[in-house]
């Protein structure tokens, strides 16, 4: 899977490493280098997802229902809130029934 990487890195990197110097250019290509072993990630793990579709979509609903969910008080409510429901994600994005996997989270956390 290397190869791939290696690859995409000519493909990509090469022609613009002439660009680099130039103010404005050499910024925006600075930006775009420095997380590129971050962009590229996928293609060393065969089970990673080039698109983030999949999470897009499981927040989607906390996204939608954020309007109403401004007025939690007090205002510590709202981390709690955020972490019940990454809670809830991940059950689902694991298989697991999440109310299940929530009083099982409850009874064995400490605290």
């Amino acid at each position: 899977m290397g190869h791939g990487k290696g690859q995409l890195s000519r493909l990509f990197l090469k022609p613009w490493s002439i660009a680099l110097g130039q103010d404005a250019l050499d910024k925006a290509l600075r930006s775009l280098l420095e997380p590129w072993p971050y962009l590229t990630r996928y293609l060393e793990d065969g089970r990673l997802e080039f698109s983030n579709d999949c999470a897009e979509r499981s927040i989607k609903p906390f996204i939608m229902g954020r309007k109403n969910w401004r007025f939690f008080h007090p205002p510590t409510g709202i981390p709690s809130s955020a972490l019940i429901c990454n809670i809830i994600e991940t059950a689902k994005q694991n298989g697991l029934d999440p109310f299940r996997y929530l009083v099982w989270f409850l009874h064995n956390t400490p605290g």
